[in-house]
């Protein structure tokens, strides 16, 4: 019953306080909901998004009009499409038993697999930064971990990327951030662990630290890590000290929260009970303003005027944020 109050509680915060996000509406409004599909993430590029639907493989929606998502092509992947980035005319795809799956999407209308390499255990999350693939693997012991599995970085190089290292961490990567020569990787019951990737084949840890529950997610900001801590929130993580990684601050989210993703000084944290929409200009003293109704959230991505929200139950939401 304390939770239910505290939800309906939350659903109010945003009304009454007017302006706190500036330069957002002033009201986040769901303006289309494509609910024939079961979306677990997504990119966006010039238009288009790309959308990662576990067994279905992988969709294309035209999203040049938010209001009116249209699927213009879709190609089924070797085994679930887990997290997928978009590169030039390539989307690599965390493709559970497949690995890293490559899809040739010159053609939109027309995707087509092209390559696959299987990874030591399923692949979960992906992030592709300035020609640096980084793949998070799973493994079925959720409380334990199994420190014989972790990370797989790759060589963009085309449809056919090179691998250069496994590298192993104590946990399994819910999710991977990459921000220059840093791995984030949140490491589920490993916490959060922080990786040199400077030689790309030699990787190697640098720091980790605990968080509370299990980092399924990872979003970074200037030298600020926002982990997605399941039962136990946010974790906000000061990382300027890259060796010694210190938490400044916690949030509770209803619900477990399972990613999270930036937006100037806001965070929106997908949970099983909505997306959470978090004031960060202060990593010291956030504040949890609103929430975005949805049934079980699991990525959620920015373009333009609207944020897209992947819903494992629910579909794609696109919902207006800016003025």
């Amino acid at each position: 019953m304390k939770w239910m109050i505290g939800f309906l509680i939350l659903q109010t915060l945003f009304v009454a306080k007017p302006g706190l996000l500036a330069d957002e509406a002033p009201d986040p409004q769901v303006v289309a909901n494509l609910t024939r599909i079961t979306a677990l993430s997504l990119d966006i590029v010039d238009d288009i998004a790309y959308v990662a639907l576990g067994p279905s493989g992988l969709s294309v929606v035209d999203v040049s009009n938010p209001e009116r998502p249209r699927v213009i092509g879709s190609v089924r992947t070797p085994s679930d499409a887990y997290e997928v980035k978009v590169v030039g005319n390539f989307a690599y795809v965390a493709g559970w038993a497949a690995g890293l799956v490559v899809v040739d999407i010159s053609n939109p209308r027309a995707p087509r697999v092209v390559s696959s390499q299987r990874t030591p255990t399923n692949a979960l999350t992906i992030d592709v930064v300035d020609g640096l693939i980084v793949v998070g693997c799973w493994n079925v012991n959720i409380n334990g971990g199994d420190p014989r599995h972790g990370i797989v970085l790759y060589e963009t190089t085309g449809p056919r990327p090179n691998r250069l290292a496994n590298f192993n961490t104590p946990g399994w990567a819910g999710s991977v951030f990459i921000d220059g020569s840093l791995i984030y990787v949140a490491d589920g019951p490993g916490g959060l662990l922080l990786v040199d990737s400077s030689d790309p084949e030699n990787p190697r840890t640098i720091s980790s630290i605990e968080t509370r529950v299990r980092a399924y997610g990872v979003a970074v900001r200037d030298d600020i890590a926002f982990v997605a801590d399941n039962s136990a929130g946010l974790a906000v993580i000061d990382a300027s000290d890259p060796r010694r990684m210190v938490t400044i601050e916690r949030l509770a989210i209803p619900g477990a929260s399972y990613d999270v993703s930036i937006r100037g000084d806001y965070a929106w944290v997908a949970s099983t009970a909505g997306v959470f929409v978090v004031d960060i200009a202060n990593p010291n003293n956030v504040e949890l303003l609103t929430n975005i109704p949805s049934s079980r959230a699991r990525d959620v991505k920015f373009y333009k005027d609207h944020a897209y929200i992947a819903d494992s139950f629910g579909g794609l939401k696109i919902v207006q944020i800016a003025r």
